[in-house]
């Protein structure tokens, strides 16, 4: 995947993962109906699918947590 230069990254997590906050009056909303405030992207195609995994992806500056729990498998 590609970089997007408007895509929020953060100090500290991982060097993949990415943010784009979607900013409008409504907000946009999920299948479910929810207000979707952001969306995350992964670079290396692996997001977090779960608040631990995002949690796991703040803790994790150097390397993906996923990718080197995979190398270490």
């Amino acid at each position: 995947m590609d970089d997007r230069p408007h895509w929020r990254r953060h100090k500290g997590a991982c060097p993949f993962y990415r943010e784009n906050w979607i900013v409008s009056d409504a907000g946009d909303a999920d299948p479910s109906g929810e207000t979707v405030l952001y969306e995350i992207y992964c670079l290396k195609d692996t997001p977090p699918a779960t608040i631990e995994e995002q949690d796991k992806c703040f803790n994790s500056p150097h390397v993906c947590w996923r990718l080197r729990a995979k190398k270490g498998a």
